[in-house]
């Protein structure tokens, strides 16, 4: 029964303090940008050279020049994406980004809530030193590797969609 207690507490203590950060925000610990953070915002402009699933000539008989602006850029996305969103490329890899960049959040809210609780842990239980700083490294290199694999899997999410579009969509808007 303690167990369960146990698990049940840490999976509703999990869900509060994910939902305490805001999606910008957890986009802004992924990318590591203030502006323009999301994938969308280049998509047309970095990423859609780098992966050779996506026929840039057949997006621009669909829907014309493709914007270099990264507002005009992300507008662009979001619309193609809305449209596709549902197929199981798009989503699986909707999906993913999502949970990557949420485990990235947590590992966020870890690495800053570990000095505080290094502290009580060093006065009342008499750890070691060396030991806070090993852990706290772990929990920066925690962070580190969640955001990349999340940045992997969010501008991978942005190419599928596109991908998709370019092999399936025929007509424009």
């Amino acid at each position: 029964v303690k167990n369960g207690i146990a698990v049940a507490s840490t999976t509703i203590i999990v869900f509060l303090l994910n939902g305490l950060l805001t999606s910008d925000f957890k986009a802004k610990l992924v990318f590591w940008r203030r502006r323009h953070v999301y994938p969308g915002f280049r998509v047309f402009t970095t990423l859609i050279d780098k992966d050779c699933r996506i026929n840039r000539g057949a997006l621009e008989n669909i829907y014309g020049k493709l914007p270099i602006e990264p507002n005009a850029q992300n507008e662009l996305w979001y619309k193609i994406f809305k449209k596709d969103e549902f197929h199981p490329m798009v989503f699986d890899s909707h999906r993913s980004f999502l949970l990557s960049r949420d485990l990235t959040a947590f590992s966020f809210l870890l690495l800053c809530m570990y000095p505080m609780l290094a502290l009580v842990a060093s006065l009342f239980f008499l750890v070691s030193c060396s030991s806070l700083i090993g852990y706290l490294l772990f929990l920066l290199a925690q962070y580190l590797s969640c955001s990349l694999v999340s940045q992997h899997y969010g501008n991978r999410f942005a190419c599928n969609v596109l991908a998709h579009a370019s092999v399936f969509n025929t007509a424009g808007n």
